[in-house]
């Protein structure tokens, strides 16, 4: 099974997913890499992927692309902003998310994503409450295919019980 997708689903659902195939299901092999997700989609539109693993966020959503593909939701997780450790410190150990707090970091150098826009977008738009949005997309014919649909199932699994921190969002 080919999958196309963004290193934080890797690292939180599907390498703990293909861990446990290794045990349960050897006959199925996996292959990743690592796209963002109109890449990833990209991908699977044309064939040479089985499953994307996309993400969104409740300020830029993904766009609503094929028809063909079915997308499903995985976890969400709270945007959090990533500050020197010492103003971390001065601050208690919290971050919050507010314009406010953004803004007070304006002078300060900002990593955004190199080959997708959402981060960008989320930036300008500097709303409280952030939220990433993970889903796992495949196309509509290819769900009953018995591999695809079990990673899927074990993926949604996985994204139950292990919900990842705002850190793991960053990728």
């Amino acid at each position: 099974m080919r999958v196309a997708g963004f290193s934080t689903a890797f690292r939180t659902v599907l390498l703990p997913v293909i861990t446990g195939l290794a045990a349960s299901h050897p006959q199925v092999r996996v292959l990743i890499r690592e796209h963002e997700p109109a890449e990833a989609l990209q991908l699977l539109a044309t064939d040479r992927a089985d499953l994307a693993l996309t993400y969104g966020y409740n300020l830029a959503p993904a766009v609503a692309g094929d028809p063909a593909i079915r997308s499903m939701p995985l976890w969400t997780a709270r945007w959090a902003l990533g500050v020197p450790a010492r103003e971390t410190a001065a601050r208690g150990g919290t971050r919050d998310t507010t314009p406010e707090e953004f803004a007070r970091f304006r002078a300060y150098d900002w990593i955004g994503n190199s080959r997708n826009t959402a981060d960008e977008d989320v930036i300008r738009t500097m709303g409280p409450q952030v939220e990433l949005r993970a889903y796992a997309a495949a196309r509509h014919g290819r769900l009953s295919w018995p591999p695809l649909a079990l990673v899927i199932r074990l993926l949604q699994r996985a994204s139950r019980a292990a919900t990842p921190s705002a850190e793991a969002t960053f990728r």
